[in-house]
């Protein structure tokens, strides 16, 4: 790296030199002079070395800082663990399971998602759920490839599918390294048998492994030590080295009886068997307990090689589980944690209270093993209330998702006392809870978050199976809360069972017999719609039967009172997703309080948002896609309809509503009329009051009923004239269902996510320092934003002149790029504290805008590439947003014809008044780096480019920026110091800056250069 050092008076350099180091860069004075040093220039040749923080941004240095900060440890603990989970882990089936939930695997942050991920496995091991058979993704050749065996491969690929873990190349390649391993064993000798025992160290292939390196040194016969009372210590410590007298068979005959007294106390029977591995841990000065014989005897029962089917099933389950290989267990099958968790939450619900007084009874510890030996105790026993009040409480506090986290934690839920069982369960729910909601753990001081989100899923759950004659009491009921209607809907189902009848639910099918009742208890309905003149649809037909169960009078209006109820209810049993459940809570909603209006408002308005609305299409696009027997006639047409579908749905069935008031036919044609005349706000118009039809709006695109009749008329034939509307929708809803899309689906997801995490990098280390979360999307985002500086507003600019070409109306003086406007107004704005961040939101609100003008403005054209690339570009807008909050803003620029972006952050030091970097990267310029640093005296500056061509362009342009940057300090004390010039071959201008807290720290100024300096690029 050269690097020019240029000045003319000796001291000054020196003191610039103090300053800087002594790295040669030209420096231009407050005076806008350029002076010699010595009255030469001197070149310096400093290739390599990169010594200040001021300059070269202490690149290399963040991660020791990283390291050393509080809770840094557990921070990069937890991204390690959310790796590897959601790389070697997350099975397909997972995938789809958390969005069927609702959850977003995108958008979740590490803790979040390993939390959900071991709920989703949990709940699928506690139903039984079968995962073999998912699509794989790697082919039989690649597998045989990996492996070199066909027969083995599928074996390994056989193991991961049963454990619910991907079949993956690293996965394969994991369990083979850990067979590698394994082969290399033999059998352990003494000496390996007391370094496991000393260390308490259990039977695993990483154990075993470690043993067979650093076995303590007992060869051969009895050892030399004497018996120890106490565990022996410090891992790797020789026996030799605290040897203490010989043992002899007298002296284990004199011991004898102390020994079997050893045996019994630790709770096992005084066997041969146990008293020889009694003995022989004696001998070597270990200590007898039962966790110690029970390792020698397991030990020493090995066969080796170990057998090969047993440690893949045990690979594979641990990788399902996210943990390390070398904790497979090498002594025979184990049960999954997951498995384990749901087995002993049943276990536990299916005690009867008389369990409890049976172990007090029988004087026993009150465990769970304790407690089911009730089922073999003769005779009754007395009550033990207290008892009785622990099992009532372990049972109430008790889930899966809590048993999970004890059994990770190595906690033996089935052996420990209930009282020790309580406080733990306590301890993981309060982990739970932070894991979903963090620290505030209430919801307006009195509501606990954590069971507040839990009683409303179980709500939720309750309501489908709840009698359907509800839907008749909704509509009359003052305030019809969630709480209030599942009060009431249990109130009906004790009174049904009072009387010992079968009842029709709200959502799930009745049974066959109940089937048959109910048409001979309605045989009549049909007559009935008919003399009201009323279509035989299902609707109506269940509509007719609530008012019946209510003894309600049939009347249009009580029928389309109990439809709107009906389906209201529907609506929030299906929206109401644990995902969606958990974001209205952590908003400080109240879902148990809010009404039924209140609550379908809400999933309207999320599902309507931007991100869901193109995750839905996008997901739709790409099973269409997938369909290779469609045409491309047949394809426009699809994406029309499911337009129009969607239209419908987003208005609430609005469109559907106006047919009925008029009395018309619900056909395809006047489908496509109501939506064009309804004053709405459809995904391809802007619209408000002052608009009218849609026939006066200039549309984004082709208009959604345009397109669809475009489409329908070119397939008219293929899809047989006068085909129905609803025949339509179940043609779509096939698609949309198609079992094997969606696993391919789930697996392109899955792909992405994994290579996401494989190039994370230093993403995740840049977005603690500016607070975001380590999301999927933000590593994606923050290695795009960082990783390719300008391009997501090139992007974005790109399908903003798409989105103008379109629309011919408009002048070419009106085909402006509103982002880049907004961007201008932002810049002069810097300065104005109270209207800083409003003017950068309006940069991401306008450019938000484009991209949604965007996917309307596709039309037929729409492709999921296309949708994709739109919601990422969004995505990374939202980071964007999210970090000016951290005063780092990614500012779009327009320099010359090239759109880029510049990237400006504030920097508070405790011993400055602050600094202020900015960076950009264009094509004439390449990589810059320009800092500004302030005190209360003086201010002085350094830009750095990669290459000495590039600084010779802003250096010739210096006197410029002195100029500006003098005027933008008059007024104040502080004197420009000199800006330094330099280059850097290996100029980083994407590491982040910690910032440390300053009391009230005045920015104004560093804005105001920052100002000036942006003006300044943007005229070179």
């Amino acid at each position: 790296m050269r690097i020019s050092f240029e000045w003319q008076n000796e001291q000054k350099t020196e003191q610039l030199k103090n300053t800087y180091g002594s790295r040669g860069q030209t420096i231009h004075g407050g005076d806008g002079r350029i002076g010699t040093f010595g009255n030469k220039q001197t070149v310096l040749d400093i290739s390599g070395k990169v010594t200040d923080d001021f300059g070269y941004g202490n690149q290399g240095g963040f991660n020791e800082r990283v390291i050393q900060e509080v809770g840094a440890e557990e921070y990069m603990h937890l991204q390690r663990n959310f790796n590897a989970v959601m790389s070697n882990s997350m099975s397909g089936k997972d995938f789809m399971e958390m969005e069927k939930e609702g959850f977003d695997v995108y958008s979740m942050d590490p803790e979040e998602a390993v939390t959900i991920l071991d709920k989703i496995k949990a709940e699928l091991a506690k139903s039984g759920t079968q995962v073999e058979g998912y699509t794989d993704s790697l082919s039989t050749d690649k597998l045989e490839q990996i492996t070199g065996s066909r027969a083995y491969a599928n074996k390994i690929a056989k193991a991961l599918k049963e454990a619910d873990a991907p079949v993956t190349e690293e996965n394969i390649r994991q369990i083979e390294a850990a067979l590698t391993q394994a082969k290399a064993l033999e059998k352990p000798g003494e000496g390996n048998l007391a370094y496991l025992a000393a260390n308490s160290m259990e039977p695993t292939l990483g154990n075993l492994y470690k043993a067979s390196y650093s076995s303590v040194n007992a060869a051969g016969g009895r050892g030399n030590t004497g018996y120890a009372s106490g565990s022996y210590g410090r891992q790797g410590e020789n026996l030799q080295d605290i040897r203490r007298t010989q043992v002899t068979d007298a002296d284990i005959a004199k011991l004898e009886s102390q020994l079997k007294q050893r045996v019994e106390e630790s709770g096992m029977e005084a066997s041969p068997e146990n008293m020889d591995s009694a003995k022989w841990l004696m001998e070597k000065g270990l200590s007898v307990n039962k966790e110690n014989i029970e390792l020698v005897q397991t030990v020493q029962d090995l066969s080796f090689p170990l057998d090969e089917d047993i440690l893949i099933r045990q690979g594979a389950q641990a990788l399902a589980e996210g943990r390390s290989l070398q904790s497979i267990s090498v002594t025979g099958e184990t049960t999954s944690l997951y498995v384990q968790a749901a087995s002993v939450y049943e276990r536990y619900q299916q005690l009867p209270l008389e369990a409890s007084d049976y172990a007090v009874s029988a004087k026993l510890s009150l465990n769970l093993v304790n407690m089911e030996g009730y089922a073999r105790a003769e005779g009754s026993f007395v009550v033990q209330i207290q008892a009785r009040k622990s099992l009532e409480e372990v049972r109430l506090k008790m889930t899966v998702e809590a048993n999970l986290k004890l059994l990770q934690s190595g906690f033996s839920i089935d052996t420990a006392p209930m009282e020790e069982l309580i406080v733990k369960l306590d301890e993981a729910a309060r982990q739970w809870e932070e894991s979903l909601f963090g620290s505030s753990s209430s919801l307006d001081g009195s509501v606990n978050k954590g069971d507040l989100y839990l009683q409303t899923l179980r709500q939720v759950e309750e309501l489908p199976r709840m009698p359907v004659a509800l839907a008749g009491k909704i509509p009359f009921m003052e305030n019809p809360t969630l709480s209030r209607v599942g009060e009431e809907g249990r109130l009906l189902e004790s009174r049904y069972k009072a009387a010992g009848e079968s009842y029709e639910t709200l959502m799930t099918a009745p049974r066959k017999d109940m089937g048959d009742s109910i048409a001979k208890a309605f045989r009549n309905v049909d007559d009935i719609l008919q003399d009201m003149e009323l279509e035989l649809s299902k609707e109506n037909q269940r509509a007719v039967r609530i008012l019946g169960y209510n003894r309600m009078e049939i009347t249009l209006e009580n029928l389309q009172l109990v439809k709107e109820a009906d389906r209201q209810v529907q609506d929030v049993i299906e929206g109401m997703k644990p995902g969606l459940t958990l974001d209205m809570i952590r908003q400080g909603k109240n879902p148990m309080e809010m009404t039924l209006d209140e609550l379908q408002e809400y999933i309207q308005e999320k599902e309507g948002e931007f991100r869901e609305d193109t995750g839905k299409y996008s997901k739709f696009l790409y099973k269409l896609e997938q369909q290779g027997n469609i045409t491309a006639d047949e394809r426009k047409a699809y994406i029309g309809i499911y337009r129009l579908f969607h239209q419908i749905e987003k208005t609430d069935g609005a469109a559907i509503g106006s047919l009925i008031a008029q009395g018309a036919d619900i056909n395809l044609s006047n489908l496509l009329s109501a939506v064009r005349s309804r004053k709405a706000k459809p995904t391809d118009i802007r619209v408000d009051d002052s608009v009218g039809t849609l026939q006066d709006l200039k549309l984004k695109g082709i208009s959604i009923s345009a397109q669809i009749e475009e489409g329908f008329q070119g397939i008219r034939q293929s899809l047989q004239q006068g085909r129905s509307l609803e025949q339509l929708a179940e043609e779509m809803e096939r698609i949309a269902g198609d079992k094997q899309l969606e696993e391919q689906y789930a697996e392109e997801n899955l792909q992405e996510i994994r290579q996401i995490l494989k190039e994370d990098g230093r993403q995740a280390d840049y977005l603690k320092t500016y607070h975001q979360p380590a999301t999927l999307d933000n590593l994606q985002s923050a290695g795009i934003l960082n990783g390719e500086r300008g391009k997501t507003f090139q992007k974005i600019r790109t399908w903003e002149e798409k989105f103008l070409a379109r629309q011919e109306s408009l002048a070419q003086e009106e085909k402006v790029f509103g982002f880049l406007e907004k961007a201008e107004q932002f810049v002069d704005k810097l300065d104005q504290p109270e209207e800083r961040q409003e003017a950068y939101q309006s940069i991401i609100e306008e450019a938000g805008a484009a991209l949604e003008g965007a996917v309307a403005g596709l039309g037929e054209e729409a492709s999921y590439v296309d949708i994709k690339g739109i919601q990422q570009l969004y995505k990374q807008l939202h980071l964007a947003s999210d970090l000016s909050g951290e005063e780092n803003y990614e500012i779009p620029v327009r320099i010359g014809e090239e759109v880029t972006s510049i990237n400006l952050k504030i920097i508070h030091r405790a011993e400055i008044t602050g600094e202020v970097k900015i960076t950009l990267e264009t094509e004439k310029l390449g990589k810059v780096e320009a800092r500004f640093r302030a005190d209360l005296n003086f201010l002085e500056g350094s830009i750095l480019t990669q290459h000495m061509d590039k600084k010779d362009i802003l250096e010739a342009q210096a006197p410029l920026l002195t100029e500006a940057i003098t005027e933008a300090l008059e007024g104040t004390k502080i004197q420009l110091k000199g800006i330094l010039f330099g280059e850097n071959q290996k100029l980083n201008i994407n590491h982040p800056e910690e910032n440390e807290p300053v009391e009230n720290p005045d920015t104004a100024l560093l804005y105001r250069i920052a100002k000036e300096f942006i003006a300044f690029v943007r005229k070179i």
